[in-house]
């Protein structure tokens, strides 16, 4: 695992760790007029894929990952896998089809 900072650009291939904490809420006690605030952390990892199409990153894009974006065609919510949406738009349409098709049939190194 690598730590990354923040602006760094990641290397496909590689396994990165990323963590990090949000706040999630801030209230003022009005009896002692403390203010408390909550926060969550996180920590994931994640692997850079080479290939934007390889949409389950298994090193291969291929006929799994057509069927991603097949399985959620035209939905705007509730996807069966939601990496389908690979641009983040909110919705599997022709340019996460693209996305597959741009790399149909490249494989990792």
């Amino acid at each position: 695992l690598k730590s990354i900072d923040q602006g760094q650009w990641l290397t496909p291939g590689q396994l990165y760790l990323l963590e990090g904490y949000a706040e999630t809420g801030t209230r003022a006690d009005t009896d002692t007029s403390e203010i408390h605030s909550r926060t969550a952390s996180f920590s994931f990892t994640v692997t850079v894929s080479e290939h934007v199409g390889d949409l389950n990153d298994d090193g291969s894009v291929d006929i799994i990952d057509l069927n991603m974006v097949l399985i959620d065609w035209g939905k705007s919510s509730g996807f069966a896998d939601a990496r389908s949406d690979s641009n983040g738009d909110g919705t599997v349409d022709i340019v996460d089809l693209n996305t597959v098709l741009i790399d149909w049939g490249k494989t990792a190194p």
